[in-house]
């Protein structure tokens, strides 16, 4: 359970943090962040994988991905 909270707040910072401007991570904003990941099951490897995709400069789709515990992901949230 650790390894996924710490896996999702190193996606939730590396996806609102911004190198152009500076932003404050108000609970609003990391709830957002949040909502957006993404869990999917390797069907080769059987590993897990939290997902989520930004937009860089508007235009540049970005896709993080980490590797997570699949015993630690609610079923219904796993696609």
């Amino acid at each position: 359970m650790r390894a996924l909270l710490m896996t999702i707040a190193f996606v939730v910072l590396a996806t609102v943090c911004s190198c152009t401007k500076s932003q404050d991570l108000d609970s609003t904003t990391a709830q957002n962040a949040v909502a957006k990941i993404t869990y999917v099951k390797d069907s080769r490897t059987n590993f897990c994988f939290a997902t989520v995709g930004s937009r860089s400069y508007g235009t540049y789709m970005i896709v993080s991905i980490a590797h997570v515990p699949c015993d630690s992901i609610p079923p219904n949230l796993l696609h």
